[in-house]
């Protein structure tokens, strides 16, 4: 039997306290629904390496392995002590983990000393050139994880183009897997969109937005991210100011599936992403997506599943097409949903 210890970023605890309305991301979502699927198969033992939570207590307890490590208030060399302690117990024949950050770094030469396979998983376009996703800026320990990973998991064609021609023999694509749910017929009656408030994703343009079609309903789900306090609650009290704009600040991930369900169209605002969770979520609801910036691998011209705008303009435009052309939007919803159902399933 193999051990596979699947390392959770530290903004994982709404996953595993349904008490907790602590904001998490993308990368958090991808490894839980891993390591829940991952518990199906026989041949395989997965442990949930997290942050030591002042409560446990979710509805899939019964499908991990959960190994608490340390809290966020230890010092630098008792989380050390105490991650070393946990991993050393187990005995993991491989760990992964997912998203850059200079824990990964390290890791990779952890895992290289102590001869465990290290797995590590690109979660956003910026950390295919070694910068952070939050701040931008350049890792130095970069170089270190691409040579000390047994292998490289990209989202998508593009990031993995992008990667240096020395360490292509282990890169693969994986892309974003979810539960495919049995389809469900439900009246669309709003615009959709859902992301924390960070710059980078820029949520100000959705207001304007939405000002531009005051006789439509928008959702905005966008939870206040630590470190973007100020700029958060900025933009939350602008969105409350806009009478069509339902601002929503945080919903459970096992939730928000609801709000996909019942929306015409999804939109993304963001400056850079990875293969965004939203978009299949969107798909996989017979939902559209307008993206202003992003298309990963022109997936969205490709398979004619939503539109890539470029410009504040032909995003309005998109959106307009959609919301009054009901026959368009679910001929493309249809589409969406098959290629989610042929691209995105969790197995």
């Amino acid at each position: 039997m193999k051990k596979i210890a699947i390392v959770f970023p530290k903004d994982s605890e709404a996953f595993f306290n349904e008490n907790s309305s602590e904001t998490f991301g993308g990368a958090t979502a991808q490894l839980y629904l891993i390591a829940k699927e991952l518990y199906n198969y026989k041949n395989i033992k997965t442990y949930a390496i997290i942050n030591d939570y002042r409560e446990i207590k979710f509805k899939d307890e019964n499908k991990f392995h959960l190994v608490s490590t340390f809290k966020d208030s230890d010092t630098l060399f008792s989380k050390i002590w105490k991650f070393h302690k946990q991993i050393s117990k187990i005995k993991p024949d491989y760990i992964i983990q997912r998203g850059l950050t200079i824990f990964s770094c390290l890791l990779s030469i952890y895992c290289k000393f102590f001869r465990i396979n290290f797995i590590f998983m690109f979660a956003h376009d910026r950390e295919i050139s070694g910068r952070y996703q939050a701040s931008n800026s350049k890792s130095m320990l970069f170089p270190l994880l691409l040579k000390f990973s047994k292998l490289l998991i990209t989202q998508s064609g593009y990031q993995m183009e992008a990667l240096p021609n020395a360490v292509q023999s282990k890169v693969k694509i994986i892309r974003s897997g979810h539960v495919i749910e049995e389809k469900i017929t439900t009246k669309k009656n709003h615009i959709l969109w859902v992301g924390r408030l960070e710059p980078w994703k820029r949520p100000e343009v959705v207001i304007e937005l939405a000002k531009k079609f005051p006789e439509h309903k928008f959702v905005v789900i966008a939870p206040i991210v630590n470190g973007y306090d100020k700029y958060g609650k900025s933009v939350a009290q602008e969105c409350m100011t806009v009478d069509n704009i339902d601002y929503i600040p945080f919903v459970k991930f096992e939730q928000i599936n609801d709000y996909f369900k019942n929306a015409k169209v999804f939109i993304n605002t963001s400056f850079e992403e990875g293969f965004p969770n939203t978009f299949v979520q969107a798909w996989l609801r017979e939902v559209p997506v307008v993206s202003l910036n992003i298309d990963p691998d022109d997936i969205l011209l490709r398979e004619k599943i939503g539109f890539h705008s470029k410009t504040f303009d032909k995003l309005v435009g998109d959106v307009s097409t959609l919301v009054e052309n009901l026959a368009l939007r679910e001929e493309m919803g249809k589409k969406a949903r098959c290629y989610a159902e042929k691209n995105h399933t969790i197995d």
